[in-house]
């Protein structure tokens, strides 16, 4: 063999080790394909003709025997197949990272890395490797070949930001092992930002030799592509991939993941029977117009509030039960002398704030039924209250322009202060708090509403084109859905704001909101009456409003298609409030005096 023969079986062999090559033989299996030519090394699909390579197909399936645990099953399929799960040099680095063979490991990584990583990700490996073996060195008091692996290896990294150097050699002050793996994160966020620690990510560090090699060659896996080193559970992650598709496509899926097993033996599929529509029971002690209601977040009780000033507490019952006794009133809390406009839940639950048109705001024991305090500083009616994370915090707007916040367990007037001078606006219509309490969404009169960052001090606008008199936020605080006079619904993505809750530079809102709905029916003078809609179901996958038409409508948040039409009311409805516990349930309240709960049938059943 002649030596342009040799070189050229040289290359050809890394590029099997490597698994390279497979790019093109998947780009010239498909051009096959397309002219009707699938061969023996393709799967045929019925999504569109699209076609599956079936050696991908079998190295997911070998990984996946193994991860249940079947070893000989997953070793008989490499042999009868022929398909490796991974490479000969791939096996040699797994084998040596998680045996702590590291020359073995940088031997089998360099036969790897020829021409398949750009510059920086071949630092970024090589990193890795190098970096673990500087901490077990550190960990096991070998401080000279520490040193040394840190001056004539480390430092010969090209490309590797000086930060990065400056924090490995902090290893070697490092007295306990927490300190060690701690500096070794650090140092890892500073060689490349695709190795910021997973305990950013909210998982806990690795605590034995075993578990920190495992993350090491996690990270090597997410730097070398693909057909190098297949990413561990990639099929598992298909399949969970595709049942969130089939999730994302049905319009009526209204389960959360801990109340529903998944099949993969059928698609994925809800009726309609998953949405609240069958009339669970109507609460009927009132005395007058309900004008709001709201569930804990337990989804235990329900409160409700109108223009009768009396604030009722319902309990609710386990609905297998009569209809009369699906929920009864635990409290009647009698304090105002006005009527009731608004209620909030603290976030454990045992707090009820509600706002009146007496000028005053109230703070109750949700338990007994007491009333802690009374807040009266406002000029006007207070036409709204929203709950800090901390259940001490609260903030209250209303008529007058103004928006104080307060500590709830002070005592009446004392402690008080008002918020910052840009929260003189015109009169306050509606607050929103996020859960985490990052953002507080102010709406008034003047067309706008106002986005307060209450820990950076921060304040950003969104523009309507009318007078918005409702606001709520998803659970997660990215989407904020706003009723406007016209009973428009409008709702906005604020998942741009990120950068705000995170202490950076404010950015741009968006233009426009990513929905638009109104119900198909309204009165011919409508407008008149403040209609305040919400998020909910599982995920916030739908939106839910009142109407002047004394309906309740349900909305596909996704693509906006009018679900359902819930017919019952015989007059306005002014509020409705989805279970935050239970994705079946709904409640409305109405100017016909009652409290309407509507629960779907798959709940029931």
């Amino acid at each position: 063999m002649d030596a342009s023969a040799r070189n050229a079986e040289t290359s050809a062999s890394r590029k099997r080790d490597r698994g390279e090559g497979m790019g093109e033989e998947v780009a010239h299996s498909q051009k096959k394909a397309s002219r009707g030519e699938t061969g023996d090394d393709w799967l045929g699909t019925d999504a569109g003709g699209a076609v599956i390579n079936k050696r991908e197909l079998t190295r997911l399936l070998v990984d996946q025997i193994h991860r249940l645990g079947y070893s000989s099953c997953a070793s008989q399929l490499e042999s009868e197949s022929g398909v490796s799960l991974h490479s000969a040099s791939a096996e040699a680095l797994r084998a040596g990272v998680l045996s702590g063979a590291w020359r073995e490991a940088e031997t089998a990584l360099e036969a790897l890395l020829t021409g398949a990583l750009s510059p920086e990700s071949s630092t970024a490996a090589r990193w890795l490797l190098l970096r673990q073996e500087l901490l077990e060195r550190v960990l096991h008091g070998d401080t000279a070949e520490a040193l040394r692996l840190l001056r004539c290896r480390l430092t010969q990294l090209a490309g590797l930001p000086p930060a990065a150097l400056h924090a490995a050699a902090a290893l070697l002050l490092c007295t306990t092992p927490g300190e060690a793996a701690a500096a070794a994160a650090a140092a890892d966020a500073l060689a490349d930002e695709r190795l910021r620690c997973e305990e950013a990510a909210g998982h806990p560090p690795g605590k034995t030799a075993e578990e920190h090699r495992q993350r090491v060659l996690t990270s090597l896996t997410s730097l070398l592509p693909p057909d190098c080193l297949v990413p561990a559970g990639r099929l598992e992650r298909l399949l969970g991939q595709a049942l969130a598709a089939q999730q994302a496509a049905c319009l009526h899926h209204n389960l959360h993941s801990l109340e529903h097993t998944w099949s993969l033996l059928r698609d994925h599929a809800c009726g309609p029977d998953a949405l609240p529509r069958r009339c669970l029971a109507v609460l009927q002690e009132h005395a007058d117009q309900v004008w709001h209601t709201a569930f804990s977040h337990a989804g235990l009780r329900l409160a409700s509030a109108g223009r009768d000033g009396v604030v009722l507490v319902w309990r609710l019952q386990p609905f297998h039960l009569d209809v009369a006794q699906r929920a009864c009133v635990e409290h009647r809390l009698r304090g105002h002398s006005g009527a009731a406009t608004h209620l909030s839940w603290s976030p454990d639950d045992r707090r009820l704030l509600t706002c009146s048109e007496d000028k005053t705001a109230i703070v109750w024991d949700a338990t007994t039924g007491d009333l802690l305090r009374v807040l009266a500083r406002h000029t006007d009616t207070v036409s709204a209250g929203a709950w800090a994370p901390d259940s001490r915090s609260l903030y209250t707007g209303g008529f007058d322009g103004r928006l104080f916040c307060w500590d709830a367990e002070g005592g009446s007037g004392e402690g008080s202060k008002e918020t910052e001078g840009a929260w003189r606006v015109p009169r306050v219509n509606d607050l929103a708090m996020s859960a985490d309490g990052s953002l507080l969404a102010c709406v008034c009169s003047d067309r706008r509403a106002r986005l307060w960052w209450p820990g950076s001090n921060k304040e950003l606008y969104l523009t309507e084109n009318d007078s918005v008199t409702s606001c709520a936020l998803s659970g997660d605080g990215r989407l904020l859905l706003l009723t406007l006079q016209s009973q428009a619904l409008h709702l906005w993505d604020l998942s741009g704001t990120s950068g705000v809750r995170e202490g950076g530079a404010p950015p741009a809102l968006p233009a426009q909101p990513v929905l638009k709905l109104r119900p198909p029916e309204l009165p011919p003078n409508g407008g008149r009456y403040v209609v305040r809609a919400c998020l909910g179901g599982a995920g916030d996958a739908f939106v839910a409003s009142g109407s002047e038409d004394a309906q309740v409508y349900l909305w596909h948040r996704g693509t906006g298609q009018l679900l359902a039409q819930l017919a019952g009311h015989t007059a306005v409805v002014n509020a409705v409030a989805w279970s935050p516990s239970q994705a079946g349930l709904l409640a409305s309240a109405s100017d016909d005096h009652t409290v309407r709960l509507w629960a779907s049938d798959a709940m029931l059943a």
